[in-house]
């Protein structure tokens, strides 16, 4: 880590130790709510003074680090610190440091490389990392701009439209009132900040009838959040003005300020009464907090961050929480240790460029070292326009990052919605957005379990692998939960291939590329490119993971108990696997409890010869409210070849024709083929009991995962697709290219359908045909001349 820098340092190393010095901290009190006798520990600090200066005679070697690194001598002294007034700190010298006759509150974790227990240790100590509302991992949609409440209405109904999912609807500052022409003037307000940057009073100009516009987004399951910059305290034009000035002692005919003041509990409790509960009662779910002073903002005690003051204000906010049995949640941004207690993490403004794409997926996974495991980033970044492809690959990592949200600055040519983008990028954008949402099964089960085990969804490689050197080089690659390898793709696309190069690296085990379905035995090192649909995400081959089908409506999906689960497996040389799914109420403040949440096991077995598979949803362990008595499932058992039988808890299920677009259908079980995706799939439509086992028999005619050429034939498959569709692109402007010209490349595009309809006994012959039809498809392409260079290269770089 760059000293210079401000940050936190791990509570892990690969020493094997951390040492974390908490001596200037401040801690809490056990005082009152100003209005009641109820406890809402509030902050105590130390006092310090300055050191005499015989005790700051002190050799270079033994000085002791006192604060950050670019401290300034009077906090080094406030801190009761010695600072070195002739020098600048370095590597070995620190030019703030602990006197002779200091004490300091030191904590050591030893831990080894065994640091998934460090940080069990790290938040027994410091409290875990609290279980988010399961709305929280939807799809959030932000943008900076002045948004009224008819043109909000207008995005949601694009997003329908579109078939875009979304989940929570974030509305920037210009849902208060604002005075932006007055500002740009040098106006400064009351507080000397600028004016009408801080509002809590709605726009009437934009939101004619703001309770409306929060009801309407209620009755389509979608959530709202507002963002908040809190310095210039309550000005006389709100519209709580008076309430708060005689509650903080001012009379409101002076027409006085009411200043912001994060130390007076006075002050934060009034203001969350009298003035952010009116608005939280209307509708709004969680807060967007903007801190942007600073950290010298706080009167006292000492060595306070404002930031932490806001975070911790808001997830215990008595004016609120006690009066609901809903999870705290806020979007702010990291205030320091002990931040992962007030989650979620919010970045702020970046600069679109590939440099920040790749910061980002170091960054967010590192963040696990101080527990601070959900970050949201403004994906597509914030301050200029990224171009498409830049945008699609933000999008398809934010489809894998803790938290999924677009958003930018106030500009006419700075746009995230994705339905503005060409179609070539559209189509992609939207399947990331989906893929999103069907996997929020799995994403919230996962951060079940970084609450039991305070170890990150996204988690840096090392913890799994410690003794691995590759683990620590390939640190823009990560676990995303327990069973899934990610590296998003953070370089473009090259001219003469129209692909991405991207190296990442496979962990020990055999791994699948989800989007390829190509095969990896791990550990091994991996040089390869991506089309811009493509990116390395791997799974585990003997894992089952739990998502929404595809059928679900695009509306407030995030914040339901699922009725439906699809379960998805990769059959590979694993004769056994499994996977867990959890589920409670989503938002209820005591899920920790018992008879608050519940867990359901499904696991797979092949046995004999391997020709059958007995795939089992075992009963659902627990209980909570809403939970539902009955579930429908699809099953994907992917890398295989057709089934031959199903059964159903022993009743044989017939076989249908597979289409994608014919969802569960209700009091019905049927089976399929997906050749496209090489994937038998079962639907269970007659739904069963979740207080009961669900067993499945399938057997097949082939012994499984013992075609050599299935490994990667969903990857080749699809740039055939393409390739057929940037040669049909050529009409119209190149009219001598002519299906004749290609004929194999068309067997091969086609060899998905083909699979889709074969008996099951003929379908290795089938496949196999396939690596035939593609090496001739590669001859036809050196024969097509009339094409430009550019495609002929990419065609070439693609499929040959």
């Amino acid at each position: 880590m760059d000293r210079g820098r401000h940050c936190t340092y791990g509570v892990i190393s690969r020493g094997g130790y951390a040492l974390i010095d908490d001596s200037h901290a401040p801690s809490f009190d056990r005082s009152d709510y100003p209005t009641s006798n109820e406890t809402w520990p509030w902050f105590n600090g130390i006092s310090w003074t300055a050191p005499p200066a015989e005790q700051c005679g002190i050799n270079e070697q033994q000085k002791r680090q006192c604060g950050v690194y670019g401290i300034t001598k009077q906090q080094c002294e406030s801190s009761g610190c010695c600072f070195k007034e002739d020098g600048r700190s370095s590597k070995d010298v620190p030019i703030c440091y602990y006197s002779t006759k200091s004490t300091q509150d030191l904590y050591f974790l030893g831990h080894g490389l065994d640091y998934k227990q460090a940080l069990k240790d790290f938040t027994q100590l410091s409290g875990p990392i609290p279980l988010p509302p399961r709305y929280i991992f939807g799809v959030f949609f932000s943008r900076y701009w002045a948004y009224a409440s008819y043109d909000q209405k207008e995005i949601v109904r694009e997003y329908v439209k579109h078939d875009i999912p979304l989940d929570v609807i974030v509305t920037d500052m210009d849902w208060h009132i604002t005075a932006y022409k007055r500002a740009d003037k040098g106006e400064r307000d009351q507080a000397g900040q600028g004016i009408g940057w801080t509002g809590f009073t709605f726009d009437d100009h934009l939101f004619v009838n703001h309770q409306n516009f929060l009801q309407w987004c209620k009755q389509l399951g979608l959530k709202n959040t507002l963002n908040v910059h809190p310095a210039s305290g309550i000005q006389p034009w709100e519209e709580r003005y008076e309430e708060m000035a005689r509650a903080n002692g001012i009379d409101p005919s002076t027409q006085k300020y009411v200043p912001y003041n994060a130390t007076s509990k006075l002050y934060v409790s009034t203001w969350f009464d009298k003035v952010m509960r009116p608005l939280e009662n209307e509708g709004i779910d969680l807060w967007w907090l903007d801190w942007q002073q600073g950290e010298d903002w706080v009167p006292s005690p000492p060595g306070l961050n404002p930031t932490i003051v806001l975070n911790y204000q808001y997830y215990t906010n008595p004016y609120h929480w006690r009066y609901t049995n809903t999870r705290p949640a806020l979007l702010h941004r990291w205030g320091g240790l002990g931040n992962h207690r007030y989650q979620i993490g919010f970045s702020g403004d970046v600069i679109p460029n590939w440099d920040t794409l790749q910061l980002q997926l170091t960054f967010t996974p590192t963040a696990s070292n101080v527990a601070y495991t959900y970050w949201s980033h403004d994906i597509g970044g914030h301050v200029t326009p990224p171009d498409a492809e830049l945008y699609t690959r933000w999008v398809q990592w934010g489809a894998f990052s803790p938290i999924f949200r677009t958003h930018c600055t106030k500009n006419a040519n700075n746009d995230r919605r994705i339905y503005t983008y060409p179609w070539s990028y559209f189509s992609t954008l939207q399947h990331f957005h989906k893929l999103r949402q069907s996997l929020l099964p799995y994403i919230y089960t996962q951060a079940r379990l970084t609450f039991d085990t305070s170890v990150g969804s996204v988690l840096p490689l090392y913890y799994n692998h410690p003794h691995h050197q590759e683990a620590y080089t390939f640190n823009r690659e990560y676990y995303f939960g327990e069973s899934m390898v990610i590296a998003p793709v953070g370089s473009p696309i090259k001219n003469d291939s129209g692909m991405a190069e991207w190296s990442f690296w496979v962990p020990p085990g055999e791994w699948t590329n989800l989007f390829t379905m190509e095969r990896f035995v791990g550990p091994i090192e991996v040089n390869s490119k991506f089309t811009i649909d493509e990116l390395p995400a791997l799974l585990k081959s003997d894992s089952i993971v739990p998502m929404l089908p595809n059928h679900v409506p695009a509306l407030g999906q995030s914040h339901l108990v699922p009725h439906q689960i699809k379960w998805i497996a990769i059959l590979g040389s694993s004769k056994q696997g499994s996977g867990m799914l959890y589920d409670d109420h989503g938002d209820e403040a005591n899920y920790y409890d018992q008879n608050t949440f519940a867990w359901t096991k499904a696991s797979y077995s092949i046995s004999g010869d391997g020709k059958n598979v007995e795939f089992v949803i075992s009963k659902m362990m627990g209980s909570f409210s809403n939970m539902p008595t009955h579930r429908q499932y699809e099953v994907h058992l992917k890398s295989v070849l057709p089934a031959t039988s199903v059964r159903v808890n022993g009743q044989v299920v017939s076989a249908e024709l597979y289409n994608d677009l014919v969802p569960i259908t209700n009091d019905k079980n049927s089976f399929a083929y997906d050749g496209s995706t090489l994937s038998v799939v079962i639907k269970i439509g007659v739904a069963q009991s979740v207080r009961s086992d669900v067993k499945i028999q399938i057997e097949f005619a082939n012994e499984i995962s013992q075609i050599s050429t299935m490994n990667g034939f969903v990857g080749k498959l699809k740039r055939f697709i393409k390739a057929k569709n940037m040669l049909d692109d050529q009409w119209g402007t190149r009219t001598s290219v002519f299906q004749d010209d290609y004929p194999n490349l068309l067997y091969a595009a086609g060899m998905g359908e083909k699979l889709s309809g074969v008996k099951a006994d003929d379908a290795a012959r089938t496949l196999s045909e396939f690596e035939k039809y593609a090496k001739i498809a590669c001859d036809e392409l050196k024969n097509i001349t009339n094409i430009s260079p550019s495609l002929q290269s990419k065609l070439n770089a693609q499929l040959c």
